[in-house]
């Protein structure tokens, strides 16, 4: 999604104020310079904030799960430009979700942790997110029941992923994804190209609403 006019990108990117470069190209260059060295930590209390016990990932790790979920993804029929609700408190699936959606060009609404049914029905009508990443349970409040209660109501969202155990039917696990390993069938270069430019929408960000409802900020 491109919401800049062509004339500013290449006035901005000639004068050297734009780059060529997103998140995911820093992110990969610089993970394959140290690929054994730790780059992603879990808060020491997520036991208690998720449960599950912290983890502590590699920079070659972190790649090799943000592809599995990227092309779990695209397995789903999400494609670039489709939105996509994460709704996560600060554990590493929230960096995980992020680097995926943008590797294969989809755009990002986020949710902060504590919203709920209103602000979440808002977004939802707002953006048509195609798909949900949620955590089942958040300092003693059950995100998972809350949008399950409410997917029925919008057609465009087709799929749950949640972080968490014994989870209902049709929910998708983000554990199992990220922990099953990506099909032979896919290439080593099966996720180059897809990505989004640095000059196209990365998220849709809400405002605080103090003076009315929130606005979506691409």
């Amino acid at each position: 999604m491109l919401l800049v006019p062509e004339e500013q990108i290449k006035e901005y990117t000639y004068k050297g104020y734009w780059g060529s470069k997103t998140i995911v190209d820093l992110v990969f260059e610089n993970a394959h310079k140290a690929l054994d060295e730790e780059t992603l930590v879990d808060p020491y209390n997520r036991s208690n904030l998720v449960g599950g016990e912290p983890r502590r990932l590699t920079n070659r790790q972190l790649l090799e799960v943000v592809d599995r979920l990227a092309i779990r993804l695209l397995e789903l029929g999400i494609r670039r430009d489709d939105i996509v609700a994460v709704q996560l408190p600060n554990i590493v699936e929230l960096v995980i979700s992020y680097l995926a959606l943008a590797r294969i060009g989809a755009i990002i609404t986020p949710l902060s942790v504590q919203s709920r049914t209103y602000e979440v029905e808002y977004v939802l009508k707002q953006c048509d997110p195609v798909a949900y990443i949620t955590v089942h349970e958040f300092n003693k409040f059950n995100h998972l029941n809350m949008i399950q209660d409410i997917a029925p109501k919008y057609p465009s969202l087709k799929h749950i992923i949640c972080v968490g155990n014994d989870l209902p039917d049709k929910v998708l696990s983000f554990e199992e994804i990220i922990t099953t390993p990506t099909p032979s069938k896919y290439g080593e270069d099966y996720l180059d190209g897809r990505q989004s430019g640095p000059n196209e929408v990365f998220t849709i960000c809400w405002t605080s609403g103090t003076e009315a409802d929130p606005k979506g900020v691409p």
